[in-house]
């Protein structure tokens, strides 16, 4: 690992307990240290330890870094081409060359744990408890919607983190391995809910039809220091090859998390406990809720669209898409965390879909992946009550048209009118001969749990009318609307007289 210059001027800082100048000329990244002496050759990736600036007649463009460990003066500092630390009291030459090969131990040993980690765990947890003693300070690896996916030490929560905090997509950062340091809130508004003097490094691990997320790595708990920027993008290089490395294996995963969820959705069985180890490669937690997505797509456009669709919505809401034969394609995402960040699903799924011009249909929320077909069923009917209606919206949700579903279903093989109370077609037979209105006024008494007051006011008529036309329904009928069960027959009577009967 190679160290860079603001790395060696902190730590020779700490280490001497004195303050460390300097003049930084944009020196190369440096991999040892040596003692120098007039006439050596040098080299760039070296940083020399020197008594007094040396006076170099190298003609080379590229610059070195010397650490001085006696007396300067100003007129020396600027006359030198090369980057210079010195102490603001003079030390051991052999003192400062020990500890500068004590910080490049410290270094090495750091990227070599790392990557044996890397090797052998694979656990972004362990990589960043590794570098607790570099940073001095607990680190979090945090999700776009600020949702900590890692952390180290584990017994500490972040001071900082809102987990309810929805992030605006076009404030999200998306170039690998970029460092932000951000000291002014106004110029990065994207740090809003977050401290502006902490270091976050953004990595960006889009890959394929899936977006993995724009992840952070963030310190807290004390301010900036300036060799943090580069110490976060050498922690991110690993953590990204344990990320993509992790893609790989998730692919895998992903296609048996798919050939299961098919399965499931098809009517088939799978094992309960294989399924829920297989979701915790997508972060599932036990009792995290889900929504299943019903979608009717062209063939011909089919995958291009789901792609699309998983791509912008994973940013927001992590989807997992079920493939299926047909004009029907699933998906299966996580309402748990759509909560959690506080983002309304509805108007997310409908901004989404708006660019692309297609319905969906969406189910109620579960927490067993089990029962993955009835409420794909849900969906269905969802989508297709949608579309029928043709009422402009591009989510349709089974919530909306559960009765519709119960009344479609509720009659089997019986045609509707044959599902209604006896006294009820002797209220239609009356109504139809031209004699009163009797449906409505029942349905008025029905709707307002038999108060004869307010049903009266409804119906604009007095109160005494309204009983004598009670007595006369009553009369017909020879029913106790007292008795929970003969209102809800005369109430579904209703439903089914006004989804069914045609005049």
């Amino acid at each position: 690992m190679k160290l860079n210059y603001d790395i060696l001027r902190t730590e020779l800082a700490e280490r001497f307990d004195c303050k460390v100048n300097g003049k930084d000329n944009s020196c190369e990244l440096i991999e040892r240290p040596m003692l120098f002496e007039e006439g050596m050759t040098t080299s760039l990736d070296c940083c020399y330890i020197s008594e007094s600036i040396p006076q170099k007649k190298s003609k080379s463009e590229k610059k070195l870094l010397f650490i001085i460990c006696g007396e300067v003066n100003e007129e020396s500092i600027n006359r030198s081409k090369d980057s210079i630390l010195y102490f603001s009291k003079p030390q051991s030459v052999f003192l400062v060359m020990n500890a500068i090969v004590e910080i490049f131990d410290k270094y090495y040993e750091w990227e070599k744990d790392l990557l044996e980690s890397l090797h052998e765990t694979n656990s972004l947890d362990a990589l960043l408890q590794l570098s607790m003693p570099i940073f001095k300070n607990p680190l979090y690896l945090i999700d776009s919607g600020f949702y900590v996916l890692a952390f180290a030490p584990s017994d500490l929560s972040p001071d900082f983190v809102m987990h309810n905090q929805k992030v605006d997509e076009s404030w999200i950062i998306r170039g690998k391995d970029d460092l932000i340091s951000v000291r002014n809130i106004h110029e990065q508004p994207y740090f809003r809910h977050l401290p502006n003097d902490f270091p976050r490094l953004f990595i960006n691990l889009s890959e394929g039809e899936y977006l993995m997320g724009n992840l952070s790595i963030q310190a807290s708990h004390r301010d900036l220091r300036e060799c943090d920027g580069y110490l976060l993008t050498h922690l991110a290089s690993i953590v990204r090859i344990a990320l993509l490395r992790y893609g790989t294996t998730a692919n895998d995963q992903r296609s048996l998390v798919e050939r299961m969820l098919t399965t499931l959705i098809s009517g088939g069985n799978v094992d309960p406990e294989e399924l829920a180890k297989v979701m915790t490669s997508f972060r599932v937690t036990p009792g995290e809720e889900f929504q299943c997505i019903a979608i009717r797509i062209p063939k011909p456009s089919g995958k291009e669209y789901i792609r699309n669709f998983l791509h912008n919505l994973g940013t927001q809401i992590p989807s997992i898409y079920i493939p299926l034969e047909g004009e029907i394609a699933a998906m299966v995402m996580s309402t748990t965390r759509a909560v959690r960040q506080k983002i309304d699903v509805i108007s997310v799924l409908d901004e989404k879909l708006k660019s692309f011009g297609f319905r969906i249909g969406l189910s109620d929320r579960f927490d067993n992946l089990i029962f993955l077909q009835q409420y794909f069923t849900q969906a269905q009917y969802a989508l297709e009550q949608g579309e029928t209606a043709l009422n402009g919206k591009n989510v349709s949700t089974f919530t909306d048209c559960c009765l519709d579903y119960i009344l479609d279903n509720c009659y089997g093989e019986l045609k509707p009118v044959m599902l209604w109370k006896e006294g009820f077609k002797k209220l239609l037979d009356h109504d139809i001969r031209g004699r009163a209105n009797y449906i409505e006024t029942l349905r008025a008494f029905l709707d307002n749990n038999l108060n004869t007051q307010r049903t009266a006011e409804v119906l604009h008529i007095s109160r005494n009318s309204l009983l004598s036309q009670l007595e006369r329904i009553n009369a017909l009928v020879v029913e106790d609307f007292d008795d929970p069960n003969v209102r809800f027959r005369y109430e579904l009577s209703l439903l089914l007289f006004d989804k069914y009967y045609e005049k």
